[in-house]
């Protein structure tokens, strides 16, 4: 902090002067947090009926038609087929049932397998679908980068690209995405585990009987990035939450101990004293202490080297010769090509990001004879 009113959440954060700035402040919750519904910090109303979840994450009002319809569904036509367990769910078991849910079509049968000691059998999915992987068309394409490819002429494949920060920062954005916005990206249609279900969930459920209100459900369904966690050159539109302002308090005491706390209507009526004045979120992608959006995660002028994996490395001349030695491509079948990265390949890559192991290689479809010319 100084004369100029910034804070910052992290470390080594440089102020306007160019110094790192050094001085603590404790955050504190608003003044009017206690407004809000006390123990009623989900999504779904209180007093709702039972839900019923699918094997495939389909979430669906606790009717007997729904039941009755779900049995149908799966030929089961003798409820004496069926038995009730009772599962206790900790932290462990939610972390296994994420990832299940990422992964696998059936993603409870699954859990349940892991709970009993069973082998994890999901890898064999996640090659299923990633040999499914169909391309995702973009309304736009208003913005491009250029990307070299290294293209290995007998295996039709990508053995790497050379880029600039540019393509490193679109691909590092990739993993400061909600998920919900991934899914409103692709459509709905990921086909990363069961997470298409759950966001199919979401959109049926009303807003009358089950979900709180408009406003959470549109969080569900098109969630925002994190203040200053969108790129320059970002090519795919995810919207950006606005930082809030905060209000600087000091104890008055001679210990001097620094609060800060959100800016609101009622910042100014506080045990701690009056505000002592307003302060703005440093981006911390910004080396100048600056209050706005914007910048990358990468320094630059670089080149970095991305592999048909998307591992991003810095390039060099030995880096890029010994890569090839390891995969055994002799220098002779080694064929160069430009290609230029709109919202649709972006789209594509984020798609192929998560189910695939040769994400430039899908993207750029190396069955297309321009591409290899």
């Amino acid at each position: 902090m100084d004369g100029r009113g910034i804070l910052s959440e992290f470390a080594n954060v440089r102020c306007h002067c160019g110094q790192v700035m050094n001085q603590l402040a404790t955050m504190l919750e608003p003044v009017d947090a206690a407004s809000c519904d006390q123990g009623e910090g989900g999504f779904l109303k209180g007093g709702a009926d039972r839900f019923l979840v699918s094997d495939d994450l389909r979430v669906m009002p606790g009717l007997s038609s729904q039941c009755l319809m779900l049995l149908k569904n799966l030929s089961i036509m003798d409820a004496k087929e069926l038995e009730s367990q009772s599962m206790n769910i900790g932290p462990e078991e939610i972390l296994q049932l994420l990832r299940s849910s990422l992964l696998s079509k059936t993603p409870l049968t699954h859990w349940i397998w892991l709970k009993q000691g069973a082998s994890d059998l999901m890898e064999l999915e996640l090659n299923n679908m990633a040999e499914s992987l169909d391309k995702t068309s973009a309304t736009s394409d208003s913005k491009k980068m250029s990307l070299k490819l290294f293209i290995s002429k007998s295996r039709e494949q990508v053995l790497y690209a050379e880029s600039g920060e540019d393509f490193a920062d679109l691909l590092f954005s990739f993993l400061t995405f909600p998920l919900g916005s991934i899914l409103k990206l692709l459509g709905g249609k990921s086909l990363l585990g069961c997470v298409d279900n759950l966001y199919g969930s979401v959109k049926d459920l009303s807003t009358d009987n089950y979900l709180k209100s408009d406003e959470l459900k549109n969080m569900l369904l098109c969630p925002k990035l994190a203040p200053f966690f969108a790129c320059e050159n970002q090519l795919l539109h995810v919207e950006e939450s606005s930082s809030p302002q905060y209000l600087l308090y000091s104890n008055g005491k001679p210990n001097n101990k620094w609060f800060v706390r959100p800016l609101t209507t009622e910042s100014n009526v506080s045990s701690l004293g009056e505000g002592l004045g307003p302060l703005s979120m440093v981006n911390p992608k910004s080396s100048t202490g600056e209050t706005t959006g914007g910048g990358g995660y990468v320094k630059g002028p670089a080149k970095f080297m991305v592999t048909d994996a998307l591992v991003v490395t810095q390039l060099s001349p030995i880096s890029s010769i010994s890569f090839l030695g390891k995969l055994d491509v002799p220098i002779t079948d080694v064929d160069e090509k430009v290609v230029q990265v709109g919202e649709e390949e972006a789209l594509n890559l984020l798609k192929a990001a998560l189910i695939s192991e040769t994400a430039l290689t899908d993207v750029f479809n190396l069955t297309d004879k321009s591409v290899l010319e």
